[in-house]
Parts: C-alpha cells; sequence; structure tokens
C-alpha cells in the first residue's frame, strides 16, 4: 500500500511538472482515430522503471532530459529590474567564478542585483554591481560584496554578444540567477532600453494583469 502511494505521488509529481513545462496543447499527441497523451508514457517509464536516457526512444529520451533538468532547478532570485527597463531579445545560460562563502550567501538568498550588468573585455564576460553579502559564519577571508565576477561561457558565443552590443547598442544584463544540478547559474539577457512611453505601457499591462487576476479570486 506504501508502494502505491509513493508511485502515484511520484507519478503526480511529474505530471504537473511536465504541464507547466510544454503546456496542455504540446502534451498530447495525434495518432489517426484516436488521441494518445504520450507524455504519460515516459512518465511511467520515470516512476515505475528508471531507465538511463541513451535507452529510451527518442521521443521519451526528450522528455527523460526536460523533467530531469527541469527537477534540478531551483530559482534563487529574478531581476525585475531587468524586464523593466530592457527589452529582452535574447538569452544565454552562464556560470559563475564564485568563491565559497559567495556561493552560500547566493543559496541563503542573501545578494540583489541593484544596478548590476555585464560588460565584455578582452572576450570575456564580467558581472559588475552584483551585491552579496558576506557569509554570516565566513571568516577574514570572507568575499567582498561588490567585487567584479567572471561570467563562464563559450567563446563562440561571446563574439556573437560583443558583435551585437557594439553594431547594434544592445545591453546586457542578469536576468536571474539560479541553482541547476547544484552549480550556480546566471542567465544573461540580450536588452534594448525602453524608451518611457514603453516603461508605462508595461506598467499599464502589469496593473491590468493584477486586476484581471484580483477579479478571477473574487469569483471563486
Amino acid at each position: 500500500m506504501i508502494r502505491m502511494y509513493q508511485l502515484v505521488q511520484r507519478f503526480m509529481k511529474q505530471l504537473i511538472m511536465n504541464w507547466k513545462l510544454a503546456g496542455p496543447k504540446r502534451l498530447l499527441w495525434a495518432a489517426p482515430g484516436q488521441i494518445i497523451p504520450r507524455i504519460f508514457h515516459s512518465i511511467l517509464l520515470a516512476v515505475l522503471n528508471p531507465t538511463p536516457a541513451q535507452n529510451l526512444s527518442a521521443l521519451d529520451q526528450f522528455f527523460f532530459l526536460r523533467n530531469n533538468n527541469l527537477s534540478n532547478i531551483k530559482i534563487l532570485l529574478k531581476n525585475k529590474r531587468a524586464y523593466f527597463n530592457y527589452e529582452i531579445v535574447e538569452t544565454l545560460e552562464c556560470g559563475i567564478a564564485l568563491v565559497g562563502t559567495e556561493v552560500k550567501s547566493l543559496r541563503a538568498g542573501k545578494f540583489s542585483y541593484g544596478d548590476a550588468y555585464v560588460r565584455i573585455r578582452n572576450n570575456e564576460l564580467f558581472l559588475i554591481g552584483l551585491h552579496i553579502s558576506p557569509y554570516d559564519f565566513g571568516n577574514i577571508n570572507n568575499h567582498e560584496a561588490l567585487r567584479e565576477r567572471k561570467l563562464l561561457a563559450n567563446k563562440m558565443e561571446i563574439k556573437k554578444l560583443r558583435r551585437k552590443v557594439d553594431e547594434k547598442g544592445f545591453s546586457l544584463v542578469p536576468i536571474k540567477i539560479y541553482s541547476k544540478n547544484n552549480l550556480i547559474k546566471l542567465e544573461l539577457g540580450l536588452g534594448r532600453g525602453k524608451k518611457l512611453h514603453d516603461k508605462r505601457n508595461t506598467i499599464r499591462d502589469r496593473d491590468q494583469k493584477r486586476d484581471a487576476q484580483r477579479h478571477s479570486k473574487q469569483d471563486y
């Protein structure tokens, strides 16, 4: 009985995860004369008979890897100001060169973006202005809160970003910091600065969305 409860619990967790990831329209695959919820197959494989990803079919392997990546991601903090001040047209996942006390402070949520931005120097990415509070239980070797931190990314990706920044006047801003497979990652955004009327439209859309959510709650 306990085993069945655990299987049902794991099944529902996987189902909710895929529903949020792909949406209801992409969870169903149409075959002649019937609609088969293909996603259930990969969920059952993961729950009832865990199998190495390389032994799965192409479709099941796709969902297997997506599920694993999603379940191992924990967002530490989003930079809301980035989407307010910039129109983000492209994103890139980067690693961050950190010291031990910085990792502990980040996991504890003791950091803030402020006016943080990213600069390209000598074909390398540097995060500037991110405030990471000193670790509470650190010693004299504790880190500096506002030091520049190197971002780790593919050299070709950095060259593409540099070209767009130099030629089209884009800016590089941190979008969010998260933990992925127990490693700290940063999502870098390539953005175009919004004008005043664009910011007003953003505020209006946000207020309308908030009002709609409030009314929907009142209806229930």
